[in-house]
Protein backbone atom coordinates (compact mmCIF):
# COMPACT_ATOMS: atom_id res chain seq x y z
CA UNK A 1 0.00 0.00 0.00
CA UNK A 2 0.83 3.49 -0.50
CA UNK A 3 0.43 6.75 0.93
CA UNK A 4 -2.11 7.92 -1.25
CA UNK A 5 -3.95 4.19 -0.28
CA UNK A 6 -3.55 4.66 3.35
CA UNK A 7 -5.47 8.45 3.10
CA UNK A 8 -8.52 7.00 1.41
CA UNK A 9 -8.71 5.39 4.10
CA UNK A 10 -8.48 6.94 6.86
CA UNK A 11 -12.22 8.78 6.64
CA UNK A 12 -13.57 4.70 6.74
CA UNK A 13 -11.53 4.20 9.96
CA UNK A 14 -12.52 7.19 11.44
CA UNK A 15 -15.93 6.60 11.10
CA UNK A 16 -15.38 2.95 12.17
CA UNK A 17 -13.31 4.58 15.57
CA UNK A 18 -16.68 6.61 16.89
CA UNK A 19 -19.35 4.40 15.71
CA UNK A 20 -20.63 2.54 18.98
CA UNK A 21 -20.05 -0.94 20.33
CA UNK A 22 -23.74 -2.36 18.95
CA UNK A 23 -23.22 -4.99 21.86
CA UNK A 24 -22.69 -2.72 24.54
CA UNK A 25 -25.91 -3.68 26.18
CA UNK A 26 -25.69 -7.15 25.87
CA UNK A 27 -21.83 -7.21 27.61
CA UNK A 28 -23.44 -5.15 30.02
CA UNK A 29 -25.67 -7.56 30.90
CA UNK A 30 -24.02 -10.55 30.36
CA UNK A 31 -21.72 -8.90 33.10
CA UNK A 32 -24.36 -8.43 35.62
CA UNK A 33 -25.27 -12.44 34.73
CA UNK A 34 -21.85 -13.42 36.10
CA UNK A 35 -21.87 -11.32 39.44
CA UNK A 36 -25.20 -12.88 40.08
CA UNK A 37 -23.50 -16.17 39.29
CA UNK A 38 -20.44 -15.67 41.44
CA UNK A 39 -22.37 -14.78 44.46
CA UNK A 40 -24.97 -17.91 44.30
CA UNK A 41 -21.83 -19.76 44.30
CA UNK A 42 -19.89 -18.37 46.98
CA UNK A 43 -23.13 -18.49 49.04
CA UNK A 44 -23.74 -21.97 48.40
CA UNK A 45 -19.65 -22.91 49.20
CA UNK A 46 -20.15 -21.25 52.65
CA UNK A 47 -23.16 -23.18 53.46
CA UNK A 48 -21.49 -26.24 52.16
CA UNK A 49 -18.67 -25.36 54.55
CA UNK A 50 -21.08 -24.63 57.42
CA UNK A 51 -22.50 -27.85 57.16
CA UNK A 52 -19.60 -29.70 57.16
CA UNK A 53 -18.10 -28.15 60.16
CA UNK A 54 -21.68 -28.64 61.66
CA UNK A 55 -21.11 -32.43 61.42
CA UNK A 56 -17.52 -32.24 62.20
CA UNK A 57 -18.62 -30.12 65.42
CA UNK A 58 -21.47 -33.55 65.98
CA UNK A 59 -18.70 -36.31 65.65
CA UNK A 60 -16.67 -34.16 67.74
CA UNK A 61 -19.12 -34.52 70.51
CA UNK A 62 -19.83 -38.00 70.06
CA UNK A 63 -16.02 -38.79 70.48
CA UNK A 64 -15.79 -36.03 73.64
CA UNK A 65 -19.43 -38.08 75.57
CA UNK A 66 -17.82 -41.24 75.37
CA UNK A 67 -16.84 -42.92 78.53
CA UNK A 68 -12.91 -43.44 78.69
CA UNK A 69 -12.36 -46.42 81.27
CA UNK A 70 -8.76 -46.02 82.50
CA UNK A 71 -6.76 -49.59 82.83
CA UNK A 72 -4.57 -48.77 86.01
CA UNK A 73 -0.81 -50.69 85.64
CA UNK A 74 -1.19 -52.59 88.97
CA UNK A 75 -4.71 -54.27 87.93
CA UNK A 76 -2.43 -55.88 85.16
CA UNK A 77 -0.08 -59.11 85.90
CA UNK A 78 2.93 -58.84 86.42
CA UNK A 79 5.94 -60.52 83.96
CA UNK A 80 8.57 -62.21 85.94
CA UNK A 81 11.63 -61.22 84.40
CA UNK A 82 14.34 -64.28 84.47
CA UNK A 83 17.30 -63.16 86.22
CA UNK A 84 20.38 -64.04 84.67
CA UNK A 85 22.84 -65.24 87.22
CA UNK A 86 26.23 -63.22 86.84
CA UNK A 87 29.27 -65.63 86.81
CA UNK A 88 31.24 -68.53 85.33
CA UNK A 89 29.85 -71.27 83.60
CA UNK A 90 31.83 -74.46 84.51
Amino acid sequence: MNLQELEQNIPMLQQLVVKPFEKENDLAQFKKDASKLEREISIKIQENKMKQHEVADENTMEIKGTPCVKIEKSLLPKKEIARKSKGMNI
